[in-house]
């Protein structure tokens, strides 16, 4: 799983924009993240496949920390990439991107 990019790929950490900014999503980001899932749960329901319970409304904080900590790890382990979309000024947190391989196989890399 860790080989779908290549070793010399630099992987960016963030993505600057005027209105927004994306970043990796880092434990650092709990309370934000948290608040954010939470407010959006049945928006968001699903979105790991109809057999997903995640999130759930008796999700804690100290589980999404777990969470955010796993998707940290797998990032530095360059398996998968958890990006964080927050408002110019940092304030808000109004959604997430995921980026891994593929589960259609060969991803061509």
């Amino acid at each position: 799983m860790g080989n779908w990019i290549t070793s010399d790929f630099e992987v960016p950490e963030k993505l600057e924009m005027d209105r927004f900014r994306l970043r990796m999503l880092t434990v650092n980001d709990v309370v934000k993240d948290y608040d954010a899932v939470m407010l959006s749960r049945s928006k968001i329901a699903g979105v790991f496949g109809p057999k997903s319970d995640w999130p759930r409304a008796d999700l804690s904080l100290e589980q999404d920390l777990i969470d955010l900590g796993w998707h940290q790890k797998e990032f530095q382990r360059r398996s998968s990439f958890a990006y964080t979309g927050m408002s110019a000024g940092g304030s808000f947190c109004p959604g997430w991107g995921y980026i891994g391989p593929s589960e259609q196989g060969d991803t061509g890399a």
